[in-house]
């Protein structure tokens, strides 16, 4: 009986000695904070947990939202004539694509009435750059 108390003491010693009490001591989890650990997107949704800074035990896990895209213009169509303009966009998180209308069409504009006396009609031109419009009339 002696010696098995004896060894049962030498165990507890060593036992002591290798694994610190804390670790025995049940954790209050005072020293907490939040860490995330997947950021969202505009794909998807993010990770945010409250660990215990003492025991590294996760107390909580919230989801964050997704965000907004992140578009920049990469090419843009002049409004014309008889179209709007036109801008492409792309989103550098996702490579997301849209195009966005804006302004709008300019009309066209004409020049002065010109006679053609061969033909006896009467043609004119949109003056603008871009348009080969032409009207003809009698």
């Amino acid at each position: 009986m002696k010696r098995l108390t004896i060894a049962v003491m030498c165990l507890l010693m060593c036992f002591s000695t290798v694994m610190p009490t804390t670790a025995l001591a049940k954790c209050a989890h005072k020293k907490t904070q939040w860490q995330t650990t997947q950021r969202a997107t505009c794909c998807n949704t993010g990770v945010k947990k409250l660990i215990c800074k003492n025991c590294g035990k996760v107390l909580n896990r919230k989801t964050l939202p997704k965000v907004s895209h992140q578009f920049s213009t990469f090419r843009t169509w002049k409004p014309s004539c008889t179209d709007v303009g036109y801008k492409m966009q792309l989103c550098s998180i996702c490579g997301d694509m849209r195009t966005v209308k804006y302004g709008k069409a300019l009309g066209h504009k004409w020049s002065s009435w010109k006679k053609n006396f061969l033909t006896g009609k009467y043609t004119r031109h949109c003056t603008r750059s871009s348009c080969d419009a032409t009207q003809h009339k009698k």
